[in-house]
């Protein structure tokens, strides 16, 4: 049905001035905090390309916080029976994930329980895939409230949003095992 909308708006005389009219109704309507979280989002993304030290019980807190987003995205949308499809893909991806090597130079330093993490812009980019496809498939549920129910909609969205979240922390995982490698 979106895509009929939209094959519809672009087959216009005037159908690119429309679509510039809706997207800006959609920025325009989009929440102030979403603008917020993204700049946040953007801040912990650029800490983490800076090299750093991180304690042993910091380590596990962005994987969760990312891993609850993407879970409170899901259900948000979907309900609760689309969890399960989210959960297949954590599951996933952090069984793939941990089976990946070690991310290169990690290492753990045992005197301050902490881990010595180069820099990466990887978690950047995953937060704005995570940030933007939530936001993407709230802007199609806002177009058309069809896409809430029982379909291939839901199913691929709460599949996206499970693989992206299992990412987090698989990585983590992969981190905490340098912990037993020195």
């Amino acid at each position: 049905m979106l895509l009929e909308i939209l094959g519809n708006i672009l087959t216009q005389p005037d159908g690119a001035q429309l679509l510039l009219q809706i997207l800006k109704r959609v920025i325009v309507s989009t929440p102030t905090w979403a603008y917020a979280l993204f700049v946040a989002l953007i801040a912990l993304g650029w800490v983490q390309s800076r090299d750093r030290n991180v304690h042993v019980r910091v380590l596990p807190v962005a994987p969760l916080v990312m891993i609850g987003f993407s879970l409170f995205g899901t259900v948000q949308a979907f309900g609760l029976p689309a969890a399960g499809v989210w959960a297949a893909g954590v599951a996933a991806v952090t069984g793939v994930g941990m089976a990946l090597k070690r991310p290169e130079g990690v290492r753990y330093l045992p005197g301050q329980s902490r881990f010595s993490v180069p820099g990466s812009w990887t978690p950047l980019a995953l937060m704005m895939s995570v940030f933007f496809v939530r936001y993407l498939v709230t802007v199609c549920i806002g177009i058309d409230p069809s896409l809430r129910q029982p379909g291939l909609f839901p199913l691929a969205a709460s599949l996206v949003y499970g693989l992206l979240g299992g990412v987090f922390p698989a990585r983590a995982v992969r981190i905490w095992s340098q912990r037993f490698a020195n």
